[in-house]
C-alpha cells in the first residue's frame, strides 16, 4: 500500500511539473517591446523576422506594436509621456524622429556604440550607420537600412526603339550628363495628332535638395549634419535658381516632362512610367528595386524592361554626394533594460544577416557592404523578366552608387529639415502652376524658411 501511495505521489508531482514548467519558462523570459509603424502592412513577415531574433535569444520575447502609419509618431509621444514600457523604436512612419530625440524620448547610444564597435565589425558597415541620428555630440539612432542614392530609372524598350544607347552601368560615369539626359528626353517624348503629349521623356523630380546636393551645393550647412539641428537654410541662391529654371523649362518650354507628377489625362507619373508612358524617372524611393517595390502602386506592364543609371550631373560636375533615403532605430527612454534593447539593435546589424530572405522580405535592404554585394543579384533573380541589366551590371551599379551615397536629412538627420523642405516644395509648386515665377518662389521660400528656422531654434532654447 505504501509503495502504491509513493507512486501516486510521484505521478502527481510529474503532472504538476509538466503544467508549471511552461508557465515558469514564460515567466523567466524578458519582454522586449518593439514599435514599427509599417510592420502592420507586412505583419506575417515581421513576426517571422522577429521570431528569428527570439530563436537566437530564447531568453527574450518580443512584443510588437504595429500602429497604423499615420499614428506612429503620436503613439510614441503618448507612450513616452505616460511611462508605458517601450524598448525599441523604428522610425518608419515617424514624421520627426530628431525632434523626439531632442525631447529626450530616446537613450543616448554613444557609450554603447563605442563599446561594441569591434563586435559590430564597423568596416563592413555603410559609413554613417552608427551615428545616423546625432545631436550635439550624442547618438540617438543607428541606421538599419537604406535605399541607393537618387538615380535614373529608364524604360530600355523605349530607349532601344528610339535608337539610343542604353545609359552606362556605373552610377558615377562622367559620360551620363544632364545634357545627355535632356537629349534622351527629347527623343523619348511623343505627341499625339492633337498636339497633346502621349509620352513624356523624363520625370526629373522637383526635389531641389536632391539636385542641389548632387550638383555640388546644399540647402543646409555642414555643421547642421554634425549637430543634427537646423541653423540656417540656403534656398534663394544662384545655383538653386538655375536648377529650378531648368526643371521649369523642361515642361513649359521643352515639353519633355510632366509638371505636377501627372500625365495630361490625370494618370500619376509613377503609374505612367510602369505603363511605358514615361521614358525615364528620377528615383529616390525604392532605388533599383523600383518595379517590385512599387508594384502595388504602379503595376509594371509586360514588355517594359527596366534599367538604372546614375544621377545625370551637368557636364563638368563630378558626383561626390547624391542623396538617398534611410531608416533608423533607437532605444526608448522607457526601456525596461537598455542592454536587452541594445542586444536587439546589434542583432539588426549582425545576426539578422543570417536570414537574408526574411530581411529583404521585410523591405530591409540592410547596411552591411558584404550583404549589398549579393543583394543586387538576389533582387535580380527574383524578377529577371523586369530587368534590362544583367545581375553583374546591377551589382556594379549598386556598388558604384553606394560610393557617393548621402542620407537625406529629412525625418532622421537634421531637426527642422523636413519643415524647411516642405516650405520649399510648397512655394515651388506655385511656380509649377505658373502662379509665380521660379525666382519669386525661391525668395518667398527663403523668407518663410528664415522665420521658421528662428522659431524652431527659439522653441528649443537655442540662439
Amino acid at each position: 500500500m505504501c509503495g502504491r501511495s509513493n507512486r501516486l505521489i510521484v505521478i502527481a508531482f510529474m503532472v504538476v511539473l509538466l503544467v508549471l514548467t511552461p508557465l515558469m519558462t514564460r515567466a523567466s523570459k524578458v519582454t522586449l517591446t518593439v514599435l514599427h509603424g509599417q510592420a502592420m502592412y507586412n505583419l506575417d513577415t515581421w513576426n517571422r523576422f522577429l521570431g528569428a531574433f527570439e530563436a537566437a535569444h530564447p531568453e527574450i520575447e518580443v512584443d510588437l506594436i504595429a500602429p497604423p502609419c499615420g499614428e506612429a509618431q503620436d503613439k510614441i509621444v503618448t507612450m513616452t509621456a505616460t511611462g508605458v514600457p517601450l524598448d525599441v523604436v523604428f522610425n518608419n512612419c515617424v514624421s520627426d524622429f530628431p525632434t523626439l530625440a531632442f525631447q529626450s524620448a530616446f537613450v543616448d547610444l554613444t557609450p554603447l556604440v563605442k563599446r561594441d564597435e569591434v563586435q559590430l565589425n564597423v568596416r563592413d558597415l555603410v559609413p554613417g550607420t552608427l551615428d545616423a541620428v546625432k545631436q550635439l555630440g550624442r547618438i540617438y539612432g543607428v541606421m538599419f537600412t537604406l535605399s541607393p542614392p537618387t538615380g535614373v530609372a529608364y524604360n530600355a524598350r523605349l530607349i532601344d526603339e528610339a535608337g539610343l544607347a542604353r545609359p552606362p552601368v556605373a552610377f558615377d560615369d562622367p559620360g551620363w550628363t544632364w545634357e545627355k539626359a535632356l537629349d534622351y528626353a527629347r527623343h523619348l517624348t511623343k505627341f499625339g495628332a492633337d498636339g497633346i503629349v502621349e509620352r513624356y521623356g523624363f520625370e526629373p523630380s522637383w526635389n531641389i535638395y536632391v539636385h542641389a546636393v548632387a550638383q555640388g551645393s546644399d540647402l543646409f550647412p555642414a555643421e547642421d549634419y554634425q549637430n543634427g539641428i537646423v541653423s540656417r537654410a540656403s534656398i534663394a541662391t544662384a545655383d538653386n535658381q538655375r536648377i529650378a529654371n531648368a526643371l521649369w523649362e523642361m515642361h513649359f518650354e521643352k515639353k519633355v516632362s510632366p509638371i505636377l507628377n501627372a500625365m495630361p489625362d490625370g494618370t500619376a507619373a509613377w503609374t505612367a512610367f510602369g505603363q511605358g508612358r514615361v521614358g525615364m524617372f528620377l528615383v529616390s524611393l525604392g532605388g533599383y528595386n523600383w518595379p517590385t517595390a512599387q508594384s502595388s502602386v504602379a503595376p509594371w506592364s509586360p514588355g517594359q524592361l527596366f534599367g538604372m543609371a546614375g544621377y545625370p550631373a551637368p557636364a563638368g560636375v563630378k558626383l561626390s554626394r547624391v542623396p538617398g533615403w534611410r531608416n533608423v532605430v533607437g532605444i526608448s527612454r522607457n526601456t525596461r533594460n537598455v542592454e536587452t534593447a541594445w542586444e536587439f539593435v546589434k542583432w539588426l546589424l549582425t545576426g539578422a544577416y543570417e536570414h537574408p530572405e526574411l530581411l529583404v522580405a521585410t523591405g530591409t535592404n540592410g547596411v552591411r557592404l558584404s550583404h549589398w554585394r549579393t543583394l543586387a543579384a538576389r533582387m535580380h533573380a527574383a524578377t529577371p523578366d523586369e530587368w534590362a541589366m544583367s545581375a553583374n551590371e546591377l551589382a556594379a551599379y549598386v556598388q558604384s552608387a553606394l560610393g557617393v551615397w548621402l542620407p537625406m536629412p529629412f525625418q532622421t538627420t537634421i531637426l527642422g529639415a523636413s519643415e524647411i523642405n516642405d516650405i520649399v516644395n510648397q512655394q515651388l509648386t506655385r511656380a509649377r502652376r505658373n502662379e509665380i515665377s521660379v525666382e519669386e518662389a525661391l525668395r518667398e521660400a527663403q523668407r518663410l524658411a528664415d522665420i521658421r528656422v528662428a522659431g524652431i531654434r527659439a522653441s528649443l532654447g537655442i540662439e
